[in-house]
């Protein structure tokens, strides 16, 4: 199991990194190419930050990035390329399956709030 306060740090230094990216409403700019690829070069130094490809609802490659939270479970943000409206999502059936493995591997999340249970 991962290390609870580095699961914490992992995500407050992930938003801190969107702020300083794309302002306080980063929300509003997490869409479009250069977005996507410094999102994924953040994830590369940043191994506990997972990110899984899909398609926006123009099938232009988008993707969805996985921020493990010790006290919530697991953010997904939806990052798409070529839309603003960031509610829906494709995913082919790698994607899926690749969707499906990261998911079980970020079980870890959850482990504590099983042992409470």
């Amino acid at each position: 199991m991962e290390n609870l306060n580095s699961v914490r740090e992992a995500s407050q230094k992930f938003e801190k990194f969107l702020i300083e990216m794309l302002g306080e409403n980063y929300n509003s700019y997490l869409f479009r190419y250069k977005a996507i690829c410094k999102i994924e070069e953040y994830a590369k130094n940043n191994p506990e930050i997972k990110v899984v490809h899909c398609d926006d609802d123009v099938f232009a490659s988008s993707i969805l990035v996985l921020i493990p939270h010790p006290t919530r479970g697991i953010t997904v943000k939806f990052i798409p390329q070529c839309t603003e409206i960031q509610n829906t999502f494709f995913l082919y059936y790698r994607s899926y399956e690749k969707f499906i493995k990261t998911l079980n591997e970020m079980k870890y999340v959850y482990e504590e709030k099983k042992d409470e249970n």
